[in-house]
């Protein structure tokens, strides 16, 4: 009887565990949703210091999106004194729990050498996790360290690859360098009509690249 006693005190235990952090991921996310309110003045006057406080309570409670709001107010010094260290350390947390966004902001502040340490093999590792995760800006600069080799064995094929699937996600970095290695035949088979293509799609998000290159074609 008294190992039955002890078993459904196990359970009632984990129940209430479960619960309560049930109860602290609801109350992180309503914290974090409120924050973004406050941020962006989508139905309440703009309070971008409000909006801070509330990102701090549920990046507390391990919310990523909430630890990735942070860090970007940290970075542009809105709401809160402007720190890269304290951007960084915000990104790492939320990069850490697999928010690809922090992951492709932590691999721009490894590349520039913000609020940490410059490390190009660091931007490249974080954005090869937020490329695998489809993240369309980490994709397209994770294919310009390939076509580089800044901070990883050179491979124009891998760059081909990341800027085709970002480009295809609309990114114009991605698309412009995609239509040049198309043009080029590097990392591919030369294909002036494809690289058209890409060129045409990212002079129409208005890069000037892309322009320049359909001007010098006479397109």
């Amino acid at each position: 009887m008294r190992y039955i006693y002890h078993f459904f005190y196990i359970i009632i235990f984990l129940f209430v565990v479960f619960v309560d952090a049930q109860s602290q991921n609801s109350g992180s996310e309503t914290h974090y949703q409120k924050g973004v309110k406050y941020m962006f003045g989508d139905g309440v006057e703009r309070d971008t210091a409000k909006a801070v406080e509330l990102f701090k309570i549920s990046a507390a409670n391990g919310n990523s999106n909430a630890q990735t709001s942070l860090a970007k107010a940290y970075y542009r010094g809105d709401g809160v004194a402007q720190s890269y260290k304290e951007a960084a350390k915000w990104f790492r947390k939320g990069a850490d729990k697999g928010n690809e966004e922090s992951q492709t902001q932590l691999g721009f502040l490894y590349a520039k050498g913000l609020g940490l340490n410059k490390s190009e093999s660091q931007a490249v590792y974080w954005w090869q996790k937020a490329s695998q995760k489809g993240h369309k800006v980490a994709q397209a600069h994770l294919g310009v360290r390939y076509a580089t080799g800044i901070g990883v064995i050179k491979n124009t094929v891998t760059a081909v690859k990341w800027w085709r699937l970002s480009a295809e996600q609309g990114d114009k970095l991605a698309q412009y360098n995609l239509g040049v290695m198309c043009a080029r035949g590097q990392g591919i088979e030369k294909n002036v009509d494809e690289a058209l293509k890409w060129y045409r799609k990212a002079a129409a998000q208005g890069h000037q690249g892309a322009r320049q290159a359909l001007q010098r074609l006479k397109f």
